[in-house]
């Protein structure tokens, strides 16, 4: 479940879909309420209850349109990660604390304010990312609270991005990244390893 960053593009994952859409099944989420200045664009709101069923929402869509039928077929509530971006970010660890048996798989990237431990301590993975050309010493800092509180969490960079991007690298690192967060086997997007270049792991 994608959560964009504060008046931002609800579709900036395009350089990396082919990532999610490997290992799941992309929802992109707006904002809830309209940005002054561009009200074609969307910002968020902290209600968690109203986010929360919007997500439930969103998800019984999905399984609407493609006739799904069981619960075999049927996406699970239970599965959700949430990918927040800036202010999104922060959205997704806000939900995490709102209900932490429900959003344990969390990505946060370019927060603009370290990750609260205590916001995050019923999930199970913590990705944290920044861009490689974003201000990013807090979201290190943020990361090493992190591990010595106890919590699974992960760093990865995003080379050559600013505030606002992914960067050139963005379908490797991404991919690799969700990967770790649920779980699944390694392999690289197109099937070729020597294609992939390693991220910055910290």
């Amino acid at each position: 479940m994608y959560l964009h960053g504060v008046c931002g593009d609800v579709l900036a994952f395009r350089s990396w879909v082919q990532a999610a859409s490997r290992l799941g099944t992309l929802i992109a989420m707006r904002g809830d309420t309209t940005c002054d200045a561009r009200p074609l664009r969307q910002k968020w709101t902290y209600d968690m209850r109203r986010l929360d069923h919007r997500i439930a929402r969103a998800l019984a869509a999905v399984d609407a349109l493609r006739g799904a039928r069981t619960a075999v077929t049927a996406l699970d509530p239970s599965s959700v990660v949430l990918i927040g971006y800036s202010q999104g970010a922060h959205i997704a660890q806000w939900m995490a604390n709102y209900k932490p048996k429900r959003y344990r798989r969390l990505v946060m990237i370019a927060l603009a304010k370290e990750p609260q431990a205590l916001r995050l301590r019923g999930a199970s993975h913590i990705l944290l990312m920044a861009g490689g050309r974003d201000a990013r010493s807090h979201i290190r800092s943020g990361h090493r609270k992190l591990l010595r509180a106890g919590l699974n969490s992960r760093y990865l960079e995003l080379p050559g991005a600013r505030h606002g991007q992914y960067g050139p690298q963005a379908l490797t690192v991404m991919h690799e990244g969700l990967q770790w967060v649920v779980d699944a086997p390694q392999s690289v997007p197109n099937g070729n390893a020597s294609a992939a270049p390693q991220a910055p792991k910290h």
